[in-house]
């Protein structure tokens, strides 16, 4: 991956204590890049002395047990309008990553970046969707430059939280019986290093789209469980709560766009990525 469009450049980062913003920090540092951390809360005026040419908008409030829609309104959504307030002052780009989950329930069985949005699944996704309008707000109005990543299922090694991978994760290392609800479920698994790269693959030319990143294949749940008994050499036990369902949920992803105009080919598949996550 070539990122000459980045020397030279000023970067912020937002959210980098999260979880892509730890992996995102390490690899600018990796690449001697200059970059500069937002320790503060997006929900305030943000104030950076210097220039700054590109935000990494990552800081997000993210689906937790107690989470409520406000939280979501007033981070992702308020606190996206404070760092587009702040990219039209110092006439920065702002790369935004978003989710696949805008598409809602499609009938399509891959969603491009053509198929119609349907976000109010949820008061995280429509929060998320609400700074992607945002950002074409500010860009119709004052011209500044984004670029939107629809981020598949995305995880990788310290990952916390309801996400399947961590949940089946967490199982095995305490030797618990993982809870979910349909092994036949399938979902596109992108790992945090494709993510990141993703994110670092945007250059200059590419501006005002929305792309879908995704690894561009999709994996039943009993897939995924089946792959960590098969590295770990471990037997996971799950209770499926909805097992003889006939109904099977899930979408694949279509990243044709994201290869022709970030050049963006993802390397880990779901036992690569695994592996690194279990430690193997």
């Amino acid at each position: 991956m070539t990122l000459s469009h980045l020397d030279g450049k000023r970067i912020l980062v937002t959210g980098s204590k999260g979880f892509i913003g730890k992996h995102l920090v390490r690899k600018l540092k990796s690449l001697n890049l200059n970059f500069i951390e937002f320790e503060g809360d997006v929900k305030d005026d943000i104030s950076i002395e210097g220039n700054v040419d590109i935000v990494f908008h990552l800081a997000a409030k993210v689906p937790q047990k107690n989470s409520n829609e406000e939280e979501f309104n007033l981070v992702n959504e308020k606190g996206t309008i404070n760092v587009l307030k702040f990219c039209n002052d110092k006439g920065a780009k702002i790369i935004y990553p978003s989710s696949i989950g805008v598409y809602g329930i499609p009938k399509e069985a891959n969603v491009s970046e053509k198929s119609k949005l349907s976000p109010k699944i949820n008061p995280y996704v429509y929060s998320k969707f609400k700074g992607e309008e945002a950002c074409l707000e500010y860009s119709k109005k004052y011209g500044i430059n984004y670029v939107i990543l629809r981020i598949s299922n995305v995880y990788g090694p310290e990952q916390v939280g309801k996400g399947l991978i961590p949940t089946l994760v967490d199982a095995l290392k305490k030797d618990e019986v993982a809870q979910l609800r349909d092994k036949k479920s399938y979902r596109d698994f992108i790992y945090v290093e494709d993510v990141i790269n993703a994110l670092l693959s945007v250059k200059d030319e590419v501006n005002n789209l929305a792309i879908n990143i995704g690894y561009g294949k999709t994996y039943t749940i009993e897939e995924v469980v089946k792959t960590i008994n098969k590295i770990s050499n471990k037997t996971l036990e799950v209770n499926y709560t909805n097992a003889d369902s006939k109904e099977v949920h899930g979408f694949g992803v279509d990243i044709s766009l994201a290869k022709k105009v970030l050049g963006f080919y993802p390397k880990f598949n779901l036992e690569k990525g695994l592996k690194e996550v279990l430690g193997f």
